[in-house]
């Protein structure tokens, strides 16, 4: 007769997480989306098991890093392919995952989608926080994020998110949880040569870039007053549609009833706080400073 795995705890943003996973699979999970979060308002069961059947489900297929995943919804039923399935909603979620796993993508696009759900806005965006207040950078793949987040931290600020981050409409909150920020070396000797010996100690992603770790210190009420947009080619003014375009960009598409209302809420509040004059490199760590009116312990 088999014994029930006991079910582990954990927590993300405002989710506690009820995980029923293999050892080695629940240590990646945590890995990644585990955040020191204050009070849990959502529970999730996470559990290993055969998917419910689609029923009236809308088909549409899209593409996660190159690799085509077949997505199907019911209202605030969702099914990733044949690895994950949730019912997802405001308050709580069950999601059950086939016996054989998933790929880290599809478990990014699940969390992103239950997040969304209770009200937290994903933002591809670098973060930059100063006591209560933070201002968030965003921009196309490529536009400098990293690097101005780079130069951020090298200016005493604290970086709070190089490039994942939730916001919180309803009370501002807004959360990183980036735990580095990942440059290449001509980067880090150009904007951070300070830096540059204890690069000998850091590990490489991927694509070879040094991963500098993050200091992100205990959770804090830190509310978003301004949203950065790094300039695209040569574009001083965003026209109002331009503006919408680009938070649905920052933001990605929801895909579950909830999720979509949640979104479309969170959007139109999102909008006040986004500039509506885009910024070269050389102009956020100046406006950046404005916003927080940050000194540095140099200056002080």
């Amino acid at each position: 007769m088999s014994t029930a795995r006991p079910f582990l705890r954990w927590q993300s943003l405002d989710l506690q997480v009820s995980s029923a996973l293999p050892p080695e699979l629940d240590i990646q999970l945590r890995e990644f989306w585990q955040t020191r979060a204050g009070a849990t308002g959502r529970e999730v069961s996470l559990t290993l098991g055969p998917l419910p059947p689609p029923r009236d489900a809308v088909t549409q297929r899209v593409s996660l890093l190159e690799r085509p995943l077949e997505i199907r919804v019911a209202a605030d039923e969702l099914w990733l392919g044949e690895q994950l399935w949730a019912r997802t909603g405001p308050l709580n979620a069950e999601v059950r995952c086939r016996p054989d796993g998933a790929s880290p993508e599809v478990w990014a696009l699940m969390f992103t989608e239950l997040h969304r759900a209770g009200g937290w806005l994903p933002l591809h965006a670098a973060v930059v926080a100063s006591g209560s207040r933070a201002v968030a950078i965003t921009g196309v793949s490529g536009a400098g994020k990293s690097t101005a987040a780079l130069r951020l931290s090298a200016a005493g600020m604290q970086v709070i998110a190089e490039d994942r981050a939730f916001w919180h409409p309803a009370s501002g909150e807004i959360r990183g949880l980036d735990t580095h920020l990942r440059v290449y070396d001509d980067s880090l000797a150009r904007f951070a040569p300070e830096r540059l010996p204890g690069a000998v100690a850091w590990e490489r992603d991927g694509h070879g870039k040094l991963r500098i770790p993050l200091q992100t210190g205990s959770p804090q009420a830190t509310r978003l007053v301004q949203l950065l947009l790094l300039r695209p080619a040569e574009l001083d003014l965003l026209t109002p549609p331009e503006r919408v375009r680009v938070l649905w960009e920052t933001t990605g598409v929801p895909l579950t009833f909830t999720a979509r209302q949640q979104v479309q809420r969170g959007v139109a509040q999102l909008l006040r706080l986004l500039s509506p004059h885009p910024l070269t490199r050389e102009q956020v760590e100046p406006a950046v400073r404005g916003l927080l009116a940050f000194t540095s312990p140099a200056e002080s």
